[in-house]
């Protein structure tokens, strides 16, 4: 990895390791901050611990790969883990969680689309996930102090470390490698010199090999002789036995002045014809003069020393002697024996020999041709490797061959890692400190203002009484005192509003009237329960409304009754109707005036609105009950002073007389009945209801009802009594019990069509008492009916033209006599089937007796 690309990752993976740090020192010290659920502070701490465990072992290099499946899981759980506390209950802002959801998005596209240490995009988004990480616990701890102050001081160490780290790493970075390199330079210029040397090291074996052959007769004969075209066998046999034990496994070779091979050591036919036709050979034949090079024989690098050989029998050139040393992988591995890591290689057009790891050659091209055409040696790094090319030069400062040396740049990386792996360290002790050093000032500060903000939030839920107490002398302490000061202001100044507020609203909330206050705006600003019930809407809903939404007025005529909310518009009064949300019209009277601020201005008006449904009913039940009356009164009274009129002024009959007066009785007891029952409502109007309790049998009264209306309707097979043989005596008023057995009859008859049987019957109550029953098969009574049968006042018909007459007092007269004895009245009936008024008696009735 270049030096760049480290410094990258290790900012990369730093800003990310404090950047959960610091998320871990906000939920350690303030969890409900980021989240208000249990599991929620739980996953935010799984996540982010995995996600700074990570980001510690691969930016100390205690694991290199970033793609190891230590690594990703780690980050795969820390993503996980912090994607699911933005979910459970964050309570943290919008803008954290969008952070943090960026800050994942960014850790997840590291982690699964290139996880590794080759891609620069993959520091590139861990960089923007840490500090995107980072920012949103800044801006999710800026409403804690402790959390706010390790959150600090996570950021401010992550400066300077960072800072630090990538000074420190790029000096020592750039130290180690110029000396690696100077090093990796040197080694590859004495290599280099030494390769050039090996030729003249070859003149010397040369020489030795000329010496031998001029010293054996054999052999000078042989070199004596010329005229053989192939290599001599005995000259081929000394030359190798020479090479064997003199010349450590040497090549050698002879050479005629016509170019003819005659002896050869440790090559094969090609490389010696291949040989014969070099340079230097040809130079050396043709000199009489030793020559040096470093050649190649098929694909194999020779250093080669080339002798003269002068012969007395031959007067003059016999020939060269020829002395090879391979330049291959052997000789590399020999020269470098003192270096495990040194590689080394021989370069023509292609190498030649090499030792050890190689850089490409492609990445080396142009320094091999530097030193191969100019003679220069050139150094750099290459594929994570110190290079350097030097030329292998002859004595004539001809280049050969290029030397590369190289070595592998770990010492570079390790010392870097080393120090990346210090700073992680000292950046976890700074982390863990300033998470100390954030519990200690928390502990100092928070605590005094977290007294602060407690009274402060009792004191806006109503317990003005609360003081801080604190008693320091910092800034807190003076604070709190001045808190505590303004607090018992508040608590005085407010416990008068409260009893003028308190006043008011029970002023206003017992209002029968309706009562609606208007800003300048027309908008309600008060609405009290009066109101509610008149209009039928909330006070929480009509609050804010433009009045006109809420309160809708009419007149007489239907005609809209416009309300001017804008300030002056004066006071006045009307009579009218207001619609309620149900649709329903309450006639109401409404009264508008103005509300004034303190300097008198107008701050809006007040609408009072009196609901007159009560009087309205109270008045349409006057006309009713008086016309009402004046029909029942005029009816009997008609015919009685009818037959009142001729009876005095004519003679008539005695048994039209007997008629008369018959009917005159009738309608004289019509009117009595009509009277006692005015009296009996306006006494128990009063409370006073009097009953002459005693023993009564129920079937006596029964029987004495039917037999009066028997004989009333003349018709006997109409109403029959039907009375249980087990049925008790009861104690009761037998007069107020007979009448109210006679007005149920009496409705019975009313009501019954077509000659309807009516049945009156008597059984004992399921506990205890009488339960009597008037049971018709007459028209029958609605749902509605029957509910409003039992009022005063009430009947089906309210009309003066309806066919049964009355004042509409008899169920209502049933059910205050049977209430007062303790009993109940109660009504089943069906439209056209008929209907059945039952009422039960108890043992002893609750009622007073007199």
């Amino acid at each position: 990895m270049s030096a760049s690309s480290a410094q990258l990752q290790f900012a990369a993976e730093f800003v990310l390791f404090l950047a959960a740090m610091s998320g871990l020192a906000v939920v350690a010290l303030r969890g409900a901050l980021l989240s208000d659920k249990v599991s929620g502070e739980a996953a935010l701490t799984a996540g982010f611990l995995a996600l700074a465990t990570s980001a510690f072992l691969h930016g100390s290099r205690l694991v290199d790969d970033g793609g190891s499946t230590v690594i990703v899981g780690l980050r795969t759980a820390g993503i996980v883990g912090v994607l699911a506390g933005c979910l459970l209950g964050w309570v943290a802002g919008e803008a954290a969680r969008i952070l943090l959801a960026l800050a994942v998005a960014s850790l997840a596209a590291a982690t699964f689309v290139d996880s590794g240490d080759s891609s620069t995009f993959s520091r590139v988004t861990l960089v923007v996930g840490g500090l995107a990480m980072g920012v949103a616990v800044l801006v999710a701890s800026r409403r804690s102090i402790a959390a706010r102050v390790a959150a600090t001081a996570a950021v401010t160490l992550l400066i300077v470390v960072l800072v630090l780290g990538v000074a420190l790493s790029a000096v020592l970075v750039n130290t180690v490698q110029d000396s690696a390199v100077d090093r990796i330079e040197r080694r590859a210029l004495n290599e280099a010199k030494r390769a050039g040397l090996q030729p003249a090291d070859r003149i010397r074996d040369a020489k030795i090999v000329a010496s031998t052959l001029l010293g054996d007769d054999r052999i000078a004969n042989v070199l004596a002789a010329k005229q053989s075209p192939n290599p001599s066998d005995i000259l081929t046999q000394d030359l190798q036995t020479l090479s064997n034990r003199f010349l450590a496994d040497v090549a050698l070779a002879y050479v005629s002045p016509g170019g003819q091979v005659h002896g050869v050591a440790n090559l094969d036919k090609v490389q010696v014809f291949e040989l014969a036709g070099k340079p230097v050979v040809i130079e050396a034949l043709r000199s009489a003069d030793e020559r040096t090079s470093v050649e190649l024989l098929g694909n194999q690098a020779y250093s080669v020393g080339v002798e003269p050989v002068q012969s007395a029998r031959t007067a003059g050139l016999a020939g060269v002697a020829i002395a090879l040393q391979k330049l291959d992988d052997t000789y590399l591995e020999q020269v470098a024996t003192d270096d495990e890591r040194l590689s080394l290689a021989l370069v023509k057009s292609s190498t030649v020999a090499k030792r050890g790891e190689q850089p490409s050659a492609s990445a080396i091209a142009g320094m091999v041709r530097a030193a191969l055409v100019d003679g220069r040696a050139s150094r750099g790094v290459v594929d994570e490797r110190f290079v350097a090319v030097a030329p292998v030069l002859l004595g004539d400062g001809t280049p050969q061959l290029a030397l590369v040396a190289s070595s592998p740049t770990t010492l570079v990386g390790k010392t870097r890692d080393d120090l990346f792996r210090s700073l992680f360290l000292v950046a976890l002790g700074g982390a863990m400190l300033a998470l100390l050093f954030a519990v200690v000032v928390g502990a100092r500060i928070g605590s005094g203002l977290a007294r602060l903000r407690t009274a402060a939030e009792a004191i806006q839920g109503g317990d003005f009484g609360v003081r801080t107490g604190i008693a320091s002398a910092d800034e807190v302490g003076v604070l709190s005192r001045a808190f505590d000061k303004m607090a018992s202001s508040v608590q005085d100044k407010t416990a008068a509003e409260v009893r003028l507020r308190g006043r008011l609203e029970a002023v206003v909330g017992g209002m029968g009237e309706a009562l609606v206050a208007l800003d300048e705006q027309g908008l309600i600003t008060d609405f009290n329960r009066a109101a509610e019930e008149l209009l039928g809407v909330r006070q929480n809903y009509a609050v804010g409304k433009p009045v006109a939404d809420v309160v809708r007025l009419i007149d007489e005529d239907a005609t809209p009754i416009p309300i001017d909310p804008t300030p002056g518009a004066g006071r006045w009064s009307t009579l009218g109707s207001v619609q309620a949300i149900d649709g329903r019209q309450v006639p109401v009277a409404v009264s508008v005036g103005a509300l004034h601020g303190p300097g008198a201005e107008s701050k809006g008006s007040v609408i009072v609105l009196a609901d007159l449904t009560s009087e309205r009913e109270v008045e349409q039940m006057k006309k009713e009950f008086l016309s009402r009356v004046g029909h029942e009164l005029r009816h009997p009274l008609v015919p009685l002073m009818g037959y009142a009129e001729i009876l005095n002024r004519k003679e008539v009959s005695p048994e039209q007389a007997r008629l008369m007066h018959t009917e005159m009785l009738d309608q004289s007891r019509k009117l009595l009945r009509i009277v006692e029952m005015l009296e009996f409502f306006a006494a128990a109007g009063a409370g006073r209801i009097l009953l002459r309790l005693e023993e009564v049998d129920p079937r006596t009264v029964i029987d004495d009802i039917v037999r009066k209306w028997q004989m009333q309707l003349g018709t006997p097979e109409v109403i029959r009594p039907r009375v249980r043989r087990s049925t008790p005596l009861v104690v009761a008023d037998r007069v107020r019990l007979t009448k109210c057995l006679d007005e149920l009859v009496d409705n019975a008859v009313k009501f019954s069509v077509n000659g309807g049987k009516i049945v009156v019957s008597a059984e004992p109550g399921p506990d205890g008492g009488v339960e009597i029953s008037v049971t018709d098969h007459g028209q029958g009574m609605t749902a509605a009916e029957q509910q409003q049968s039992f009022e005063e006042f009430v009947q089906g018909d309210p009309s003066d033209t309806r066919p049964h007459g009355g004042l509409g007092l008899g169920l209502a007269f049933v059910r205050r006599v049977i209430e007062a004895h303790g009993g109940s009245l109660t009504c089943t009936s069906a439209v056209g089937k008929g209907s059945k008024f039952s009422i039960f008696v108890p043992d002893v009735p609750r009622g007073t007796a007199g």
